[in-house]
């Protein structure tokens, strides 16, 4: 099941349990970084649990490789978790995935 599944169950979270997913999250946004990709696409709908209840991110459809000095062009499809420079299509970089 997904975050938005997670959340409504829970109700909530607890303090703790958001810095444990949020941990998670940015730990493999910073691994795909360590890959040299561009996830693109985090929102709640791309955050499932695997078995033991930690976050893994899906649907890499949007994702960019060798982002060194590229400046991708590729609009994303969920415009409410979209950084304003992929909206604005002048081109963006790793920076987006932190938006």
């Amino acid at each position: 099941y997904n975050l938005i599944t997670n959340v409504n169950q829970r109700k909530g979270f607890t303090e703790s349990v958001a810095r444990l997913y949020i941990t998670e999250i940015i730990c493999a946004i910073s691994h795909l970084h360590s890959l040299h990709l561009i996830y693109k696409d985090l929102s709640p709908s791309n955050v499932v649990f695997d078995r033991n209840g930690h976050c893994k991110l899906i649907d890499y459809g949007f994702s960019k490789d060798n982002f060194g000095d590229f400046q991708s062009r590729i609009l994303s499809k969920f415009q409410a978790y979209i950084a304003p420079e992929i909206l604005t299509k002048k081109g963006h970089d790793k920076t987006v995935d932190w938006y």
